[in-house]
């Protein structure tokens, strides 16, 4: 097989068009990928005060009072400006690098000791001229127990205004190290909030257990009185009180001062005046970025959760419960979230009392519109160059928002209306309408459209890859040895010109072994807009090949049969899946690079003086100087093809892994699981060797991520050579890869051990009682995927393990044969394969009686199920047309009846109940949650009714079903009537 996916791949390489040498480049002047299909966002930013800039700055403020705006600078300094007149000359009101507070231990002139983070005005500013600064010591023994102080100072009556350090009154300190949080707020009594983080690095999640731990200060709100002195439990004074209705005053153990827990990173947080409701932006872990309107008590699960995902669920949990994100935005869309602000001015009516937020990194930016006890909706309103560190209105309640720059000067910015149309040019609908190809049937570039080729491809169901490049003019790619920051981007080792496009092509032959019956599948295309900002788009080609069609936003399933005398019946059955475009950006993202195999690594051939690297440079496509390989710590970084069976086990493994996850797997990417395999890690870098999981052990014996030598406690092994949950590649994915399983498995044993081309495992004793255990039954799916058994022990085995549990037969399902295979229906599977096969109505009872589909757990039919959902007994009545009865069952959240409606109570004692409501009364709620148990609450304890829009009966029931089970179904509920 490695030969066979050789050929083919050269087969592709032999159909592209030649790469272009030192002759003369044709310019490419035909594109008509323009716009966008979507129409543009609402708002764009504008600079305000264009006269004043800044180094680094963190946060802004308004003084209260006066004309005068405050800028807090990271590397230790205060300033501000006049609003009006004189507005282009900045006032220094504070510099701690280099006259540093008399309470911070730091010697004068160690401008690399003390960083400023926020500043919040007394709720009496106008009379006291108190402040109160968060800044951090480092450089010091003591910084990790006590680098962050929270001081107030005096700002003096004199134009313009400075910080008078003498008055320096030191309210709190704790650790610094990491995520800090560090903001400061006042709320409409007049208490001060203190936003704190897990004082960690960002891997691993929560290393010192604070986020689920109410008794110290970290990943919390704290809320405490400065008005007001107190002495704690030992009797030592201190210079705040504790207010008497924080929630965990009287709780054993635990820290006073804290209002809520379970934060990672919570970078801003803003209270909105008309409301009082304290809204904060916490900066994700890896997979997602979340926003809360925080309640008293409220454990917002780090890092047990992280946001909606798992990051460490088996850690202790805190006192409370936890509570759901009210925005979970994934690292698709946003990768450091900054939190905004509730804005009511006038001069945007459209976002009037909805909470404005954006992320730092993807530069986009959110409002959110809510009530009084839930997020109602939330839409992108604007994007670009800005990054936005912190959001404030100003004196007139209008939003500003602060860009920090760390390459050159930020500035002050604010959203103003889209004045550009909706485009007129309309964005192609087919790929033979963008201009990058003279024809489609067959394939054939535009001029000035270049082929080239990528040394390891990711591995799709066995489809291959054709790559084209498309860039404006005789405009050139620029390559950087490192990745850096430019301008907006936040990091990349590949600047291109705004409008080029990178052009990916998946082909199948629809009968293996068969080039005549090779056919393009699906076209996906990467649009530079601008410097750093990218669109994505795939296109669905026709079963003749004639053309592709741009598949809609949300994405869409074709299946196909593709003919394969090696598989177990002749052929295998793929839902192919066409991306979202948020789905791309789940791999493209501004961590990995968005170009992601268009990079010297996948260009570069180390055996080949004329490589793709080299022609394209020497064609005049790139700006790169060839001669120089990428070196991590002075060795060379190479890839290959992973079927290259010339090549070391090494090379192929560590190349393999680079292709199929280093776009997720990478600190910043789409996964939660902790270690990065990009091929610029060294092995012992990459935290995947001996290491720990993080997401569960499989069942493995003393599982690890990778276990040198012992490839049966090997989870990543295992997540790729199983079918059904948890499997990897989770995205677009159908097949599992029995030549790559083999790879991998050899290069695992191989760990430690010396040998050229890795080890024989031919030798190696499998013992079909191994079946007993999970780790044994790994070993032995990865004997068959490398052909390590005779047909008829391999029969056996195979016979055998189907029978067993799901986390041993899952391993080798890929083999069952007729009546063994179990041909799910799937996650995504298009509904026409349930509607076009007859259902039997008497099967279709039996199912629901045995408990298929889980519909009698919820419902009763005739008297027989569990009366948590609606009664089905005339459900045929309600939806006559199976095609609306069968969209409602995947889509339960479709249309919710009032009656059956979830909703999420919060008590004052920090208990959480969620079910639907079967009786209210003057004095109390009765919940039924979907297991059917009954809670009754009473009105006076509830905090927080929250109602969802999501219904509480769950997706993806019928996913585990055949088609012809689901049919079934739906035929007996049809004939309900």
């Amino acid at each position: 097989m490695f030969v066979q996916r050789l050929v083919i791949i050269g087969l592709v390489a032999a159909h592209c068009q030649q790469l272009v040498s030192a002759e003369q480049r044709i310019p490419w002047t035909e594109s008509r990928v323009v716009g966008s299909p979507e129409p543009p966002l609402p708002y764009v930013l504008q600079r305000v005060y264009p006269g004043v800039g800044f180094d680094k700055p963190v946060s802004i403020h308004p003084i209260p009072g006066e004309p005068r705006m405050v800028v807090c600078e990271q590397p230790g300094r205060i300033k501000s400006f006049l609003t009006e007149g004189d507005s282009d000359r900045v006032d220094l009101m504070a510099d701690f690098s280099v006259q540093p507070p008399p309470l911070s231990e730091v010697a004068r002139g160690d401008g690399k000791s003390i960083t400023v983070f926020n500043l919040a005005y007394h709720p009496r500013f106008e009379v006291n001229r108190t402040v109160v600064v968060c800044y951090i010591v480092g450089g010091t023994p003591n910084a990790k127990t006590d680098g962050t102080h929270i001081a107030t100072f005096e700002v003096s009556r004199t134009e313009p205004p400075v910080l008078l350090l003498e008055t320096e009154r030191t309210i709190l300190r704790f650790g610094a190290g990491g995520h800090n949080g560090c903001t400061v707020a006042f709320d409409n009594d007049g208490l001060l909030h203190i936003s704190t983080g897990d004082g960690a690095s960002p891997t691993p999640p929560d290393p010192h257990d604070h986020g689920q731990n109410v008794g110290d200060l970290h990943s919390a709100i704290l809320r405490i009185d400065i008005d007001r002195m107190s002495r704690d439990g030992d009797g030592n004074e201190r210079p705040y009180a504790i207010p008497a209705d924080n929630p965990f005053v009287d709780h054993p153990g635990a820290r006073p001062e804290v209002y809520a827990y379970g934060f990672r990173n919570p970078w801003r947080m803003s209270f909105d005046r008309q409301t009082g409701d304290l809204w904060v932006g916490d900066v994700g872990w890896e997979a997602w970025e979340m926003v809360y309107r925080v309640r008293r008590g409220g454990n917002y699960g780090w890092p047990i959760k992280e946001g909606p995902g798992d990051a460490r669920p088996d850690a202790v949990r805190g006192p409370t419960p936890i509570l759901p994100a009210d925005v979970a935005l994934s690292h698709s869309e946003a990768a450091s979230v900054t939190g905004g602000v509730v804005y009511r001015g006038d001069r945007l009516p459209e976002i009037k009392g909805q909470y404005v937020f954006g992320d730092w990194v993807t530069r986009k930016y959110w409002a959110v519109a809510f009530d009084e006890q839930q997020v109602l909706s939330f839409r992108e309103i604007a994007f670009g160059p800005v990054k936005p560190v912190s959001f404030e209105l100003d004196h007139d309640g209008e939003l500003l928002i602060l860009d920090y720059n760390s390459t050159g000067v930020s500035g002050i910015y604010r959203l103003i209306p889209n004045p550009a149309p909706p485009s007129d040019l309309p964005f192609p609908k087919r790929l033979s309408e963008t201009g990058l190809f003279s024809s489609t049937l067959p394939l054939r570039p535009a001029d000035g459209v270049i082929a080239y080729e990528i040394q390891a491809p990711m591995w799709r169901d066995g489809a291959t890859t054709q790559y084209h490049l498309a860039i404006p003019e005789l405009g050139k790619a620029k390559f950087l040895e490192k990745s850096q920051r430019i301008t907006d981007i936040f990091r990349t080792k590949v600047v291109l010109p705004p409008g080029s496009v990178l052009v990916k092509t998946y082909w199948m032959e629809t009968t293996v072994g068969d080039p005549s019956t090779r056919r393009p599948i699906e076209t996906q295309i990467s649009h530079n807009i601008a410097l750093g900002d990218w669109n994505f788009y795939t296109f669905r080609w026709s079963g003749d090949a004639s053309d592709a069609e741009l598949v809609s936003a949300g994405g869409d399933i074709q299946p196909l049969r593709i003919e394969d005398s090696s598989a177990p019946d002749g052929h295998w059955d793929l839902n192919w899946s066409f991306a979202s475009r948020t789905q791309c950006r789940t791999c493209h993202t501004p961590w990995r690079g968005e170009t992601l195999s268009f990079v010297d690594v996948q260009l570069r051939n180390d055996r080949k003086s004329l490589d793709s690297l080299h022609q394209l440079s020497d064609g005049g496509w790139l700006d790169v100087d060839p001669a120089l390989p990428a070196q991590v710590d002075g060795q060379t970084v190479t890839l290959v093809n992973p079927n290259d069976e010339s090549r070391s086990i090494d090379q192929r493994a560590r190349s393999y892994l680079h292709a199929n996850c280093s776009h997720c797997h990478l600190f910043g990417g789409s996964s939660s699981a902790a270690f990065d395999v990009s091929i610029e890690k060294l092995l012992d870098a990459t935290g995947l060797v001996d290491t720990m999981p993080m997401r569960g052990d499989c069942q493995l014996d003393e599982a690890r991520l990778i276990a040198p030598g012992a490839l049966e406690r090997s989870v990543l092994l295992y997540r790729m050579a199983k079918l059904g949950s948890g499997r990897m590649p989770a995205i677009g994915i159908n097949r599992v890869d029995h030549e790559g399983v083999d790879l991998i498995s050899r290069w695992i044993a191989g760990l430690g051990v010396e040998h050229a081309s890795g080890p024989s495992l031919n030798s190696m004793a499998v013992d079909p009682q191994s079946l007993a255990s999970t780790s044994g039954a790994l070993r032995l799916a990865s004997a068959i995927a490398g052909g390590r058994l005779d047909q008829k022990a391999r029969q056996s085995v195979i016979d055998e393990a189907l029978q067993a549990p799901p986390q041993i037969s899952e391993l080798f399902e890929a083999w069952a044969v007729g009546s063994q295979r179990i041909d799910r229906l799937g996650p995504g599977f298009n509904p026409q394969s349930v509607l076009d096969i007859q259902g039997d109505p008497e099967s279709g009872r039996q199912a629901f009686l045995a408990g298929r589909g889980q519909c009698i757990q919820c419902h009763q039919i005739h008297g027989q199920g569990i009366g948590i959902g609606p009664e089905l007994s005339k459900i045929g009545l309600k939806y006559p047309n199976v095609a609306e009865l069968l969209r409602h069952i995947i889509q339960p959240s479709l249309e919710i009846a009032e009656a059956y409606r979830a909703i999420t109570i919060l008590t004052d004692s920090g208990q959480a109940h969620t079910g639907r409501v079967l009786e209210r009364t003057e004095t109390t709620i009765q919940l039924q949650d979907a297991s059917g148990r009954l809670s009754s609450i009473r009105l006076d304890e509830i905090e927080l009714e929250k109602p969802s829009d999501q219904s509480l009966m769950p997706e993806q029931l019928l996913d585990p079903l055949t088609p012809q089970q689901a049919a079934d179904l739906i035929a007996y509920l049809r004939d309900l009537k």
